[in-house]
């Protein structure tokens, strides 16, 4: 049985990002952010679903403000952070 995701990943779509969140969640999975890799923008909402999460040293970790497919405007205000 499936009990660990390890996760390295730029980002994506944020559908996905939800819908593997959502099974993260439901299955009590551990994630881990190995030595090396990163887990940013849709990935961080796979990674926050998990009660369960490990990034191991010289592993990232980071999120922003998702587009949605949107266009951003001018004014709008984007945040990035990376942990």
């Amino acid at each position: 049985m499936l009990d660990t995701i390890v996760l390295t990943s730029p980002g994506g779509f944020v559908l996905g990002g939800f819908q593997l969140s959502d099974y993260v969640t439901e299955n009590r999975l551990q994630v881990v952010v190995p030595k090396g890799s990163y887990c940013f923008s849709a990935c961080f909402l796979i990674f926050t679903a998990s009660g369960q999460r490990v990034v191991e040293p010289g592993g990232l970790v980071g999120s922003n403000q998702p587009s949605l497919g949107m266009e951003r405007r001018p004014d709008s205000q984007e945040t990035d952070i990376l942990m």
